[in-house]
């Protein structure tokens, strides 16, 4: 082919829609973290997008980008136009993607291409003008639909002239001369190719003849630079944060053509295309929804008993993706991949578990309450760092639905002839986690024998909510004398109860409510009620109370006796292990630790009545975020959750803003505003102002 290059254009930018390749979106994207089987890829087109060529009269044309090595990415399918109208953009360029290709090499990664095919036997005239984005910058005419300033760093790439290239497409091979000439932002006499001001091209003008089923094209690299005074000087972006961010626009146009009013030359404009940051979320990926619950301490379980029920994403639907202003409760909301300026959408009606039954039905049979049935996100949502921990790990991927945590009951595992209540083995919990007083729960089946082995009994608890009924269904084993222990099959939040005491439902080994999540796993328990201490725990008398040799209290076997006393000064006791009466009351068998008295050290059996004794230690958080000291020697505030690095001593009465109970072995601390640590002893503290 014969390329010539010829005078300089006049004045060919006279209307200015031209052909602007469109930049919408450049922003710093909230990442919550790569999923291994997510695959985005460098362009992104909508489902509802169009693609291909359009045919005008004896012409079939198209123009679209590509980035890096994939050149099947066709972007636009052009509308002619007579008028400046044209339909939204329908396609995104992955701003993180062009970062990575364009900082690893020096070659332009980003290129728009122009084709057009005569598709007559006989030869017709070409006369095409091609703007690049740059070219676009200083007309205001179009400020509303593309960011003029991204377009200003959305420059010419290469350092040679473009190279147009024939294909006879089985029609004729005859060679076609085309003239190429170049416009510049200033005056610099010709209208050749300039390598040194190459930056400056505002726009290509196309001449010539297209022999019949010949098809001409045309690869103009692109490269996209720092804001500038000086874009011959500008330095390639870097990060994100170069590019500018205009805020997704509905407005958006897609690629048209538009005649001037000569009807010499066809505008081809590009405006189509937004540059966006993936953002992690797809409905393509394998992993789970998160679905987790908050506890009354501030920390968060995954809810293993949802999470079981669930297949992956991608086979569990639910979830809708809107990248171009759709509405995202509707079908239109079919994207696949969410980008920085998009939307996405859960409704857990459509979230379909592996039992045929979806997520809303799911969670309230298994004890659970859905704040809503459609979860709304922005393509900026952040989780807080408690449930980001989580994400991405253990086949969960990084969507988060809130459930909240009605009915606490978990299998148990007692042994033969142990006495067996069923009621001893659930608590309901309000919406913030925190144990419901004489709750009207129900008992809906129970078949337990305790005399008899079997490791498939079931009870079923039922819970009247307002206008919802909740359920859960536990599993209870009864071990035969001389079985051995089995390991708990934990279906719930929190832990199982079997015969090893290490755990109460809502404990944990991490840190609570500081970036640490109980993951539902945890060690056996014995066959006590969920509300009893901790094996290993301390508990103190709230009213006089007696120690005893045994689990059957009389008179004739108390150890020592312990008078009601005022908090400060109540008698402490660690629980290392259980009993039960005759009858089947449960006892706490204790080590007394009041140092110093005549009763230390001594080991027996008190009552686990609630009444007359509760947990030394605080689990939860003051409503008003509230405490006051009440040791007459006041307290110490460290820098460790391990009470060292001694950071200031606080009188008694002083009253401390606290932000989050924090879990250290089998006690808990505050942490202080400050993020320091004081006890959470309630000997020592009293939550609110005092």
């Amino acid at each position: 082919m014969n390329v010539k290059i010829h005078q300089k254009l006049k004045n060919v930018l006279k209307v200015a829609l031209l052909s602007a390749t469109f930049f919408a979106v450049g922003v710093t994207a909230t990442n919550t973290g790569a999923n291994a089987d997510d695959v985005s890829p460098a362009i992104y087109n909508s489902p509802n997008g169009q693609k291909g060529s359009t045919v005008t009269g004896n012409f079939s044309e198209a123009e679209y980008f590509t980035l890096g090595a994939d050149k099947s990415n066709n972007l636009s399918q052009m509308n002619p136009s007579d008028g400046w109208s044209a339909s939204k953009t329908t396609s995104i360029i992955d701003a993180g993607k062009y970062l990575t290709l364009s900082q690893s090499t020096n070659d332009p990664v980003l290129y728009l291409h122009y084709a057009i095919t005569n598709t007559s036997d006989a030869d017709q005239e070409v006369h095409r003008i091609v703007t690049l984005p740059y070219g676009l910058a200083g007309n205001t005419a179009f400020s509303n639909l593309f960011s003029r300033q991204l377009s200003s760093q959305v420059v010419y790439g290469g350092t040679t002239p473009v190279q147009l290239k024939l294909s006879s497409n089985g029609g004729s091979t005859n060679d076609s001369s085309f003239v190429v000439q170049y416009a510049y932002d200033a005056d610099y006499g010709s209208s050749e190719f300039l390598p040194s001001h190459s930056r400056q091209i505002v726009d290509l003008a196309i001449d010539g003849t297209l022999h019949g089923k010949q098809t001409m094209s045309i690869d103009i690299p692109l490269k996209i630079v720092k804001n500038s005074d000086d874009v011959l000087t500008a330095g390639p972006i870097t990060s994100v944060d170069d590019i500018p961010n205009n805020g997704y626009s509905t407005t958006s146009p897609s690629a048209v053509l538009v005649y001037d009013t000569d009807n010499q030359h066809l505008y081809i404009a590009s405006m189509f295309v937004l540059l966006a940051q993936y953002q992690n979320i797809t409905t393509t990926t394998s992993n789970k929804y998160l679905v987790s619950y908050k506890n009354a301490d501030g920390s968060y379980s995954v809810a293993n008993d949802l999470e079981s029920l669930l297949p992956g994403i991608k086979d569990s639907h639910g979830l809708s993706i809107a990248d171009f202003g759709q509405d995202v409760h509707t079908s239109a909301a079919n994207d696949t991949y969410l980008y920085s300026g998009g939307q996405y959408s859960v409704n857990t009606d459509n979230v379909i578990g592996t039992n045929g039954k979806n997520l809303t039905t799911m969670a309230t049979e298994n004890g659970y309450k859905l704040p809503s049935k459609v979860l709304d996100f922005s393509w900026d949502y952040k989780p807080s760092a408690d449930i980001a921990q989580l994400m991405n790990k253990n086949g969960l991927g990084n969507i988060n639905i809130p459930v909240i945590k009605i009915i606490d009951a978990n299998d148990v595992t007692i042994k033969q002839g142990d006495t067996w209540n069923a009621k001893d083995h659930v608590k309901i919990l309000d919406d913030n986690g925190n144990v419901v007083s004489n709750p009207d729960v129900k008992v809906v089946s129970d078949n337990v024998n305790p005399n008899v082995p079997a490791n498939n009994y079931k009870v079923t608890y039922s819970y009247k909510s307002g206008d919802t009924t909740f359920t859960k269904t536990i599993n209870v084993t009864v071990l035969g004398k001389y079985n051995p222990t089995p390991t708990p099959n934990n279906n719930g939040g929190g832990s199982s109860s079997t015969t090893t005491p290490t755990t109460n439902s809502n404990s944990t080994n991490n840190p609570v409510g500081n970036g640490n999540f109980n993951n539902g796993s945890t060690t056996s328990q014995p066959a006590v009620p969920n509300y009893a201490a901790v094996k290993g725990s301390a508990v103190y008398a709230t009213k006089g109370i007696y120690m005893y040799k045994n689990a059957n209290f009389k008179k004739s076997q108390r150890i020592a006796k312990y008078p009601k006393a005022k908090r400060v000064n109540r008698p402490m006791f660690v629980v290392t292990g259980y009993a039960r009466s005759t009858n089947g009351t449960l006892r706490y068998k204790v080590r007394d630790v009041n140092h110093g008295k005549k009763t230390a050290n001594k080991v027996g059996y008190i009552t686990a009545n609630r009444e007359f004794v509760v947990n030394v230690y605080y689990k939860t958080m003051p409503k008003n975020k509230k405490i006051t000291v009440i040791a007459n020697k006041g307290v110490n505030s460290y820098k460790n959750t391990n009470l060292t690095k001694k950071s200031k001593h606080f009188k008694k009465g002083t009253h401390l803003t606290v932000k989050k109970i924090v879990k250290h072995n089998l006690t808990t601390r505050y942490q202080l505003s400050n993020g320091h640590y004081v006890t959470g002893n309630k000997k020592l503290v009293i939550q609110g102002n005092y």
